[in-house]
């Protein structure tokens, strides 16, 4: 089966600081910038 990352409209209007802030988001930033550098890599 194949595996499939999705990732939808991660800008920084989105940060906690923008102007449509998303609480905690900055919490995942790293960990799905390293799932698209690794998915880039296959």
């Amino acid at each position: 089966m194949a595996a499939a990352l999705i990732v939808v409209d991660l800008q920084n209007d989105f940060s906690e600081e923008g102007v449509l802030a998303v609480p905690n988001v900055s919490e995942i930033i790293e960990t799905v910038n390293q799932l698209l550098k690794v998915r880039r890599l296959c």
